[in-house]
């Protein structure tokens, strides 16, 4: 088969709106759906080889084709891996520690499964980045390829219509297809279909389809004009070209018609795109043949191994940045310039390693045989040693960030003082026993100590400026700054008598994910007329049915703050339902400065609708936090102690500005 420059284009189109999907989501937030593009593709090259060793029964040659495509996937794959893991040993152990299932199962073409079993979100786990979150798209292409290599050595094992095949694949097509509908839940994560083989199988398989149905479409083109039907197929290609693109542009990964439409007319864009990109003696194959086309077109896979985790370390330094787009600018070259020499050595082969440039084992052990003392075969057992170094140094443990956040909810639990942390039951065991020791011998080994409130404690440490502050206020209002001190002494510092009088007196509700949750106790305890409502990996599709049941117990208030978008980007029509639902409340976005990929995203969307909707205002925690890496956690995510205070006084300026200004 002839080299098709237009299918070189459209993957160089795909793997670079699939990067800037993730780099600019607010911009490109459909370049995902390219990835339905590249099934396509494989599945229609694959058909074409795939039938004519199966009907010819040349079962030897087939065994080849598989291990040759094995050998293409899983080299790469594995060097990409190991790389990874040595950067992780020398920089990121703790990282590295989580790990190796992601590894394991990433290099056994199982990441999808392993994925969908671990109940780990695509969209939502930000604290839980891994490096190889994106390989599930491997795992589904090698599966793919599979299940159809099986499907068609059952159909080829006797002599079968062409006509039959065309329909058994239109069948299969349709099925997955309807899997999605049956699957997705509008209401919950999308993970489950975004990763699933089933709904994925959709677009391999059509690629096979157009392959059988290709000898038809051709028949019916006979019967035109030689110059009409070129045109047409000219048209016909750079129309679904543009039309993807134009997708692309529009389609956003939070619509639930993204799920139960798009995806599939993404997958049928790709396969009339394949089959009028067959007729290459029109304008479209000079527009495409080019060297930057047909590198693209043979670097995909490099540049597709690369840009997640590229991306996922370079996440880490955006507060670092006043302009992340900068820090966008930076990786985007990076992941090239990565990709590209990966590709020269790696995937070009321009080093012989045995054992790890390709799957010709034989050859491998001859070569060993016959060469045993030469550079390359010492490289082998060098990486080989490496690897396992790096393998045993990795672990099943919780990330760092995630024991770090589990016990941040632990602290933030109402009863936190009859609870024990999960894990010190065995502490507070032996507590008991020595208590009970001291009471059986009359010692006093476990010493008890009377609690002094944080009030106590300031006003030994220096009560003169806490007299002076409320020596000329009012006993009611003496008695609000007394409970706030005693609430939060740390967070009074922060601000003056007037903004801890205004917070301890107006009504607010704390909406959001688990920056609310987690800052809960710093908001009630300055906002005494306030409650707050924070849930886990809360996304804004996620979020209506909590507001309402707010609303229907008559808990939300007239102030509202709401903090969305940790756990995946804000999109237009998400924020403008909610903030529709709320009614003629006002309400305070809060603007994120986490070290998540789609922080720009998410801020820009807060801006437009502070400018859309007169009631909404911008609380500007990502002006406020540059520069201060101390108001966050050790995941660069979640708020320290410190932060929380600055984040309630930060909300207090800001609704006192609103009033001021009302």
């Amino acid at each position: 088969m002839n080299r098709i420059h237009a299918i070189d284009g459209v993957k160089m189109i795909g793997i670079i709106s699939i990067i800037l999907y993730h780099l600019w989501p607010s911009i490109f937030s459909g370049g995902f759906l390219f990835v339905n593009t590249f099934l396509v593709i494989s599945g229609y090259f694959a058909a074409n080889k795939l039938e004519q060793l199966t009907f010819e029964h040349k079962y030897r040659k087939l065994g080849n084709y598989l291990k040759n495509s094995l050998d293409r996937l899983w080299i790469p794959l594995f060097w990409m891996t190991l790389l990874i893991m040595v950067f992780l040993f020398y920089f990121n152990r703790s990282l590295l520690g989580s790990l190796r299932n992601d590894i394991i199962s990433s290099l056994l073409f199982s990441s999808n499964i392993f994925q969908l079993a671990s109940e780990r979100s695509y969209f939502a786990d930000m604290a839980l980045q891994s490096p190889f979150t994106h390989l599930w798209y491997i795992a589904i292409h090698m599966q793919s390829l599979i299940v159809s290599v099986i499907i068609i050595l059952i159909t080829n094992f006797k002599p079968t219509r062409k006509e039959f095949k065309v329909l058994l694949w239109m069948i299969i097509v349709l099925a997955s297809h309807l899997t999605y509908i049956m699957l997705y839940d509008p209401s919950s994560d999308p993970t489950n279909v975004y990763y699933g083989f089933l709904t994925r199988f959709s677009s391999f398989a059509g690629g096979i389809l157009v392959y059988y149905f290709a000898p038809f479409f051709d028949r019916f083109m006979a019967e035109f004009d030689y110059a009409l039907k070129q045109t047409s197929m000219m048209v016909l290609t750079l129309l679904m070209l543009l039309v993807m693109v134009g997708l692309s542009l529009v389609i956003t990964d939070t619509d639930p018609t993204t799920y139960q439409v798009w995806l599939s007319y993404f997958n049928i864009a790709s396969m009339i795109f394949v089959i009028a990109s067959r007729y290459q003696d029109t304008l479209v194959e000079p527009l495409f043949d080019n060297k930057v086309v047909s590198y693209f077109g043979n670097a995909t896979y490099s540049h597709y191994l690369w840009y997640y985790p590229v991306i996922v370390f370079s996440s880490s330094y955006i507060r670092a940045f006043d302009n992340v787009n900068i820090l966008h600018l930076i990786t985007f070259a990076f992941v090239l310039v990565v990709s590209f020499v990966f590709y020269q050595i790696i995937e070009k082969k321009r080093l012989y390693i045995p054992f790890l440039t390709q799957l010709d084992f034989k050859k491998d052990f001859t070569w060993v045989k016959s060469h045993p003392f030469r550079i390359n075969n010492l490289f082998f057992f060098a990486v080989l040693a490496l690897f396992v170094v790096v393998i045993r140094a990795s672990g099943n443990n919780k990330p760092l960030a995630l024991l770090q956040l589990e016990y941040n909810f632990y602290q933030n639990q109402p009863n936190v003082g009859n609870l024990a942390y999960p894990g010190m039951e065995y502490m507070g065991a032996v507590q008991d026993d020595m208590i009970e020791l001291d009471g059986a011998l009359e010692t006093d080994f476990m010493n008890e100590y009377e609690f002094e409130s944080p009030v106590e404690l300031a006003i030994e440490w220096d009560p003169q400026p806490l007299m002076d502050a409320t020596s000329e206020l009012g006993e009611e209002n003496q008695a609000i700054i007394a409970e706030v001190t005693e609430n939060n002494s740390d967070v009074v510092e922060l601000l003056d008598t007037n903004e801890i009088l205004f917070a301890a007196t107006t009504p607010v509700t704390f909406f959001g994910d688990s920056l609310i949750l987690l800052s809960g106790d710093a908001n009630t305890s300055l906002f005494l007329e306030g409650n707050s409502f924070g849930y886990e990996s809360l996304q804004v599709w996620d979020s209506y049915p909590y507001v309402e049941e707010i609303m229907d117990n008559g808990e939300l208030h007239e102030n509202v703050v709401i903090n969305l978008g940790t756990n995946a980007g804000l999109d237009e029509i998400g924020m403008e339902t909610l903030i529709e639902l709320v009614g003629d409340r006002e309400v305070y976005l809060v603007s994120t400065n986490s070290a998540v990929e789609h922080v720009q995203e998410v801020n820009d969307v807060i801006d437009q609708m502070v400018e859309q909707y007169p009631n909404v205002h911008l609380v500007d925690w990502h002006e406020h936090s540059q520069e201060h890496p101390e108001y966050y956690d050790g995941d660069d995510i979640h708020l320290s102690p410190e932060g929380k205070n600055e984040y309630a006084a930060l909300v207090v300026r800001t609704m006192m500005d609103v009033e001021n200004r009302n």
